[in-house]
This record gives structure tokens, C-alpha cells and sequence, in this order.
């Protein structure tokens, strides 16, 4: 006997088999792909938006950050010391543009001072001393002015510390007192250094604590009725330095306004100046681990605190 099947519909399985398999192949490879587009497009969604907001930024928004939130990823474990240095570089450029402002501050007084030697000397004929004696303070206040310029080019980018060294307090409060005996004797007031006991030693360059004294200083001359004092103490692991004067004072809403750069006292309407003396002291003492504070009226009063040496 003999007997015979067809193979065909077993072969049409084969190939539909074949078929199917591939299909299913391309469908899953497919399916894959888009969940691992999508999924790398959600994950690297902060890295998109973080390229965004840096190319909208400019050199205004100097207040601008990624916000991603709290790190809970790589990417945004990335973004966050990616934002460390956008913490630092607003006070950065605020302190480079401030700095050519500051340095014209400071230059103001002993620029005055030297205008006016050389209109005092120029006014009438006067003898070979007299003119040496004119000439000897001209070159003082040249040597002021280069002495201010080294400070603030030095000071101008520490932010965190400024080089430690080792002054007498006295002999800088005697330095600013010569430095602002124009402005006194412009405004008829007295500025006198107060003796202490024995010398007062403090951790910083003497050029340094003129830098910060001095603007307090000329603050209490502009604003002072007849008398400005300057009185150096210890204290426990600090140098306080007291500058008082007798004038209305600083009103306890303006005790911090008046350390804001280009800010004065609400009621201060009366006296030209950019308002950066006060800031400028202020920076320069909280650099050396010191700091500059006022405190309410009647009468001006400003303690500044200086390491100890």
C-alpha cells in the first residue's frame, strides 16, 4: 500500500511562522526604542533646560540659578557644583565693578589735600622753607595716593581672607587723622585719637586698617558738629576700634542701609559722595575676620573689630 500527504500547509506554517517571529522582532525592537527615546529625552530634560537658561543668561542676571531642586539624580547631582561657582561670580563682578568706584573714593581726599597745598603755595610769593614744606606734603600725599592704589589692588580680590601682618592701631588712626585734615578743617571739626594704654597691636597691615578706618572717619567728619573721636581698646580675641562723633546719629532703620554700596541714611540729603566709603570698610574688615558696625544715635558710633595680632 502506498500512501502520500501533502507538505504544503506544514510549510505555510513554517513561513508564516518565520513571518510572525520577525514581525514580532521588529515590533519589539521598535516598542524598545521609542521607551528608550523617551526615557533618555525625560532623563536628559534637566541638561536641556539647564543649556536654555545659560543661553538666555547675560552679564545682568547676575542673580540667575538652574533651581533643578534637591539632587536625586546624576544629572542633578551634575547641576549642583555647576552652581557653585554661579553663587560666587555675582559678588565677583560686583566687586570688579566696584572697584574702579571705590579706588576714585579713596583718591578723593588725598587728591584735595594735594590741590589744595599747591593753590596755598601758588597763592603769594612765599620763601625757600615755605616752599619745601609745601613740596614735602605734595610728595606725602603722592605717596598716599600709590599706598591707597597697592591696597586696593591687593585687598580687591580676596573675598574669603586678606594676608595677615601686624600694626599698631594708634600709629594707623594717626595716619587718617592727617589724611582727613581737609575735610575737618573744611567742616570745622575736631578729630582727636584718644590715647591708650601701651601700644595696641592688631593681625593686619597698617595700610589695611587705614583703608578701613579712614572712611568711618571722614563719614564722622561730614556729619559730626564740632568733635570726632577715635578710641582703640582690646577685647576678648579682637581690636575694637570706637568712632564717634557728636552729630544726629544713624537712625536704627539705616544701621545696615549704610554699608549697602551707592546707599546713604534716609536723611542723608545734605553731603555729596557715592555712599561706597562705608562698604568699602566694611568688605575690607570682614575680609581680615573683622568687621565694621554702627549703632543708633544720638551721636555717631561705629565700632570696628580687628583681629588681634
Amino acid at each position: 500500500v502506498v500512501a502520500g500527504i501533502s507538505l504544503a500547509p506544514y510549510s505555510r506554517v513554517v513561513d508564516r511562522s518565520i513571518l510572525g517571529s520577525v514581525a514580532l522582532g521588529l515590533a519589539v525592537l521598535a516598542a524598545v526604542t521609542i521607551a528608550a527615546m523617551l526615557m533618555l529625552r525625560a532623563a536628559l530634560h534637566p541638561v536641556s533646560r539647564m543649556t536654555r537658561d545659560a543661553a538666555t543668561w547675560s552679564d545682568r542676571d547676575l542673580e540667575m540659578r538652574f533651581a533643578l531642586g534637591p539632587a536625586h539624580d546624576e544629572i542633578t547631582q551634575l547641576a549642583a557644583p555647576l552652581a557653585a561657582p554661579l553663587v560666587r561670580l555675582p559678588a565677583g563682578l560686583r566687586r570688579e565693578r566696584l572697584l574702579p568706584a571705590e579706588i576714585s573714593h579713596e583718591l578723593r581726599t588725598p587728591l584735595a589735600q594735594i590741590r589744595a597745598e599747591v593753590d596755598l603755595a601758588l597763592r603769594r610769593p612765599r620763601e625757600r622753607d615755605e616752599y619745601r614744606a609745601a613740596l614735602t606734603a605734595i610728595g606725602e600725599g603722592a605717596e598716599r595716593l600709590e599706598s591707597t592704589i597697592e591696597t586696593l589692588l591687593v585687598t580687591a580680590p580676596h573675598e574669603g581672607g586678606l594676608p595677615r601682618g601686624t600694626a599698631d592701631v594708634g600709629e594707623a588712626a594717626t595716619q587718617v587723622v592727617w589724611a582727613c585734615a581737609g575735610i575737618a578743617s573744611e567742616r570745622g571739626v575736631e578729630v582727636v585719637v584718644e590715647p591708650a594704654d601701651g601700644r595696641i597691636l592688631a593681625g593686619v597691615d597698617i595700610d589695611v586698617i587705614e583703608r578701613i578706618l579712614q572712611p568711618v572717619v571722614e563719614n564722622g567728619c561730614m556729619h559730626a558738629a564740632t568733635r570726632v573721636t577715635i578710641t582703640a581698646t582690646t577685647a576678648p580675641g579682637a581690636v575694637e576700634v570706637r568712632v564717634t562723633d557728636d552729630g544726629r546719629g544713624v537712625d536704627a532703620a539705616d544701621l545696615d542701609a549704610i554699608f549697602e554700596p551707592g546707599r546713604r541714611g534716609a536723611d542723608d540729603t545734605t553731603h555729596r559722595g557715592a555712599g561706597l566709603g562705608l562698604a568699602l570698610s566694611r568688605r575690607l574688615a570682614r575680609a581680615t575676620g573683622g568687621d565694621v558696625n554702627a549703632e543708633p544715635g544720638p551721636g555717631g558710633r561705629f565700632t570696628i573689630q580687628l583681629p588681634t595680632a
